[in-house]
């Protein structure tokens, strides 16, 4: 992502007001954006499936459940990938990549195809075309894990406008799709509309990446996940409770406050997904910050300490190390200022944003307390970045650990009435309690950064 920070920032040095808008609004697309769009065309659907047929839960919950549960499984491998192939880009061997590419494709779908048939032929749902809406939700599942997949090879290319107009693409033929087929199959034909629309994005990124760098030695995936399973196997770990710590409360209020969605094996609890929903989109201006100046500043402060670290002498070693801290320290205070404003006027405008849904469903309350969770989670999450550059993976793994931890039992007690019932609580805490450790961290460990990497260079 680095790289895409240093285009954007080009384009904000070239001056005026204009270019300034361009850089934020193309920081936002790139960085964001099928991000953006995937709320937007769910949005869309909802409102269609609910305006056709009164009531879409039962799509609905196919959707987040498939988001939630391609990343609680699935994000500890996302992570070892994201390594394997920035190593074998790193010595130039595009083409191996794309092979490793087709094995996790290969490896992820075949669990998400089998892990997806299993439930969805678990219970009878209560729709006059059966098929068509499990064909629909194993679809949707299936075609989300590849995309996952696909995103982390597809975004090295540079690509973005062209990813960008795949992924709008894709949306917009979903919306065309689910309104079309909800007028004439119901909830089913809502449901295999939207999964029509993810597997033509899965589809045309896969496309894309294929032509781009055609895939060589896709045998030796096994050989690369054993070997950096082995190697790191902490950043494994990492994506997994990480994953996990966002989506814990979710889970647990499904199962402990929820309503079932009849005939199903699934429940939502609305009033506190959709404040969720609305309120995660305050991170993004947050990314944007982060990738245009905090990681570029960084990356360009990193190099230029590695490289004092094997021609300088001890003392421009240690003078480097200094400024590269302190950089980090001002980006932390910076993007921590410029989202903290950005919360309070959000917090603020709760109430206007919980009239975006049915009157009293969500609390303006609780949407300002998601925000300010939201806010913890920007930070820990920016911060773990540098724990990644700093190949502090240990404490990668105790933060992902602790946020799911604290955020997890904060929850449970809460549900079980051992503490007062307010949404988001846990959340916070868990957000609070990571980003904590991880500043902490990131400046005790740094004090001897030089120290390991020339134990890691000597073999020691």
């Amino acid at each position: 992502m680095a790289g895409i920070g240093f285009e954007l920032r080009k384009a904000i040095t070239r001056g005026g007001l204009g270019s300034f808008i361009k850089a934020a609004f193309s920081g936002v697309m790139i960085v964001a954006g099928p991000w953006l769009l995937s709320i937007i065309g769910i949005t869309l659907i909802q409102r269609i499936v609910d305006r056709i047929t009164g009531g879409g839960a039962l799509c609905y919950s196919a959707v987040i459940y498939s988001y939630a549960w391609s990343l609680i499984l699935f994000g500890g491998l996302h992570l070892i990938y994201t390594r394997i192939v920035a190593d074998l880009l790193f010595l130039n061997k595009q083409s191996e990549a794309s092979g490793v590419l087709v094995f996790f494709i290969a490896l992820i779908g075949v669990a998400a195809l089998s892990l997806s048939v299993g439930v969805y032929f678990s219970f009878e749902p209560p729709v006059d075309t059966v098929w068509m809406y499990r064909t629909g939700a194993i679809v949707l599942f299936f075609s989300i894990n590849v995309i996952w997949v696909l995103m982390i090879f597809i975004t090295l290319l540079r690509r973005y406008l062209l990813i960008l107009g795949i992924y709008a693409g894709g949306i917009g033929l979903a919306v065309i799709l689910v309104l079309l087929l909800t007028t004439k199959y119901g909830i089913e034909g809502a449901t295999i509309g939207f999964a029509l629309g993810h597997a033509a994005i899965a589809g045309l990124l896969a496309l894309l990446a294929f032509t781009s760098h055609r895939p060589a030695g896709i045998s030796r995936g096994w050989h690369y996940l054993k070997t950096y399973l082995s190697r790191y196997f902490l950043l494994f770990a990492t994506g997994y409770f990480y994953n996990w710590a966002i989506w814990t409360d979710k889970v647990i209020f499904w199962f402990t406050r929820g309503t079932a969605i009849p005939g199903t094996i699934f429940k939502l609890y609305e009033p506190y997904d959709l404040a969720v929903y609305i309120a995660n989109l305050a991170m993004i201006p947050g990314l944007v910050y982060f990738v245009v100046v905090s990681e570029t500043g960084f990356y360009v402060q990193l190099r230029k300490f590695l490289l004092t670290l094997s021609k300088g002498t001890y003392a421009q070693i240690i003078n480097r190390k200094r400024m590269l801290l302190s950089g980090v320290h001002s980006s932390i205070g910076q993007q921590s200022i410029f989202q903290g404003i950005l919360t309070i006027g959000l917090m603020f405008l709760a109430p206007h944003l919980a009239g975006i849904f049915r009157a009293g469903l969500v609390a303006p309350l609780t949407i300002q307390i998601v925000l300010a969770g939201v806010f913890l989670h920007f930070l820990s999450l920016t911060i773990m970045n540098y724990h990644f550059y700093f190949e502090f993976f240990s404490h990668a793994f105790t933060l992902s650990v602790i946020f799911f931890a604290v955020n997890t039992a904060v929850s449970l007690l809460m549900s079980f009435g051992l503490l007062p019932f307010i949404p988001g609580t846990g959340y916070v805490a868990g957000g609070f309690c990571a980003a904590v450790y991880a500043y902490l961290a990131i400046f005790h460990s740094g004090r001897k950064f030089e120290r390991q990497i020339l134990a890691k260079s000597s073999g020691v």
